[in-house]
């Protein structure tokens, strides 16, 4: 089911609930991705772009905020050491410093970029001399699927997108939806639909780590 879909079902239920609707189908997309460690979670990995000379680098569209537990790599597969901005400054200075001969980022921390409209970014130490391609793990943030196997990071917001679940289990985001709106409306007639969606999630799990699975999930057949 796309976005779209996903909305009429919800409407043809409860009616047209504008941002009501909306905000319950995110609200329970969000949960899903929450409920268990789902190996997409240590599957995809984002490539940072570091430019020769600039210590900053932009956060990977559609970070709207960032979580704990990222990890970066270099283009050598090594991992940059993470320190608070504190330690940071204190070892590679506040300002970025020019690069010099050999230099390769060793650290990196979260700092708020003054020259790029306040913008959260990434900043290494010390100033890389060339650019590479970098590589960031580890977030904790809600994925989408904008076809049937491209995923980004986010929760739905085009018509066209789809649940980053397989498609025969995405019936039970309805439920949960409409479960969370009648909830709000004080309406008590929500433990059915409430219901489906646990069975959904509960379903779900069982297929996609089943406890004794021993093959590698191949996540773009759905």
């Amino acid at each position: 089911m796309t976005y779209a879909q996903i909305k009429a079902a919800v409407a043809a239920i409860r009616g047209d609930q504008g941002s009501l609707g909306t905000d319950a189908i995110r609200d329970r997309e969000v949960e899903v991705w929450q409920y268990n460690d789902w190996p997409i979670k240590q599957s995809i990995e984002l490539s940072l772009t570091v430019t020769g000379g600039v210590a900053t680098v932009a956060l990977p569209a559609g970070f709207s905020n960032v979580a704990q537990g990222l990890h970066i790599y270099d283009d050598y597969g090594d991992e940059l050491d993470y320190l608070s901005p504190a330690d940071f400054f204190a070892s590679y200075g506040a300002a970025p410093a020019s690069p010099v001969a050999n230099n390769r980022p060793e650290a990196w921390t979260l700092v708020v970029d003054p020259t790029a409209s306040g913008l959260l970014s990434f900043r290494l130490g010390p100033t890389p001399l060339s650019g590479a391609t970098f590589s960031l793990q580890g977030w904790n943030l809600p994925i989408k699927r904008t076809a049937a196997a491209v995923w980004a990071i986010g929760t739905m917001s085009a018509d066209s997108d789809l649940p980053w679940w397989p498609d025969d289990y995405h019936g039970f985001l309805v439920d949960g939806a409409v479960a969370q709106i009648k909830r709000r409306f004080g309406d008590p007639s929500y433990g059915p639909d409430e219901g489906a969606f646990q069975a959904g999630l509960t379903r779900l799990a069982h297929e996609l780590q089943p406890a004794a699975r021993g093959a590698v999930e191949v996540w773009g057949e759905c």
